[in-house]
């Protein structure tokens, strides 16, 4: 029996997401940081109830981004 990759509406691949407590951990910051960043529109995020999740992928072009406009 094999096993059908995921596909979703769009049959865009799906992503693996990772909460704030992660995302502050790889970042090496304060996890409010990253709640106030969000919440403010700075990086990518999306909520699943009370919790914010971030696609890792998107959050580092994003900062990357931000970090070439302020040069």
């Amino acid at each position: 029996m094999s096993q059908e990759p995921v596909r979703t509406p769009a049959n865009t691949p799906v992503r693996k997401t990772v909460g704030t407590k992660e995302l502050a951990e790889a970042l090496d910051c304060d996890p409010r940081t990253i709640v106030k960043a969000a919440k403010a529109g700075k990086i990518p995020a999306f909520r699943i109830d009370k919790e914010f999740r971030f696609d890792p992928a998107a959050v580092r072009i994003a900062l990357s981004n931000n970090a070439r406009s302020k040069r």
